[in-house]
């Protein structure tokens, strides 16, 4: 008993078929997943602008309490504490230069000359 091959056009056609419901199932999962972050993107950002937040401040609130404390440990004619003071000084002093030599200069002011008047 011999089996008889599906003629070409059937196989093809249901090739076609199977290829096109995989695209569609693509396709619904791509709008899916795209409404999923459009709508919890909002939510995203803002958690992440929080956990920077949060971050940054504890950590500037770990340098700077860290460096009070150790300041006040020592006595006030302390080399320790002068120099704990003056550094500080110094580097809110050159970050001022910094920024200053960051942003554009400002033009000196033109004096605009007045014409005198013609008499004709």
């Amino acid at each position: 008993m011999s089996e008889e091959a599906p003629p070409a056009g059937a196989a093809k056609s249901a090739f076609d078929e199977i290829a096109g419901s995989a695209a569609a199932a693509l396709q619904k999962g791509k709008k899916d997943a795209e409404e999923v972050v459009a709508k919890n993107l909002p939510g995203i950002k803002r958690s992440l602008a929080k956990g920077t937040y949060s971050a940054c401040y504890y950590l500037a609130f770990g340098v700077t309490y860290t460096s009070e404390m150790a300041m006040e440990l020592f006595p006030e004619d302390s080399p320790i504490r002068f120099g704990f003071r003056d550094g500080s000084l110094a580097a809110r002093e050159s970050r001022a230069k910094r920024q200053a030599k960051a942003l554009p200069p400002t033009p000196p002011e033109q004096k605009v000359e007045e014409q005198p008047e013609k008499k004709d």
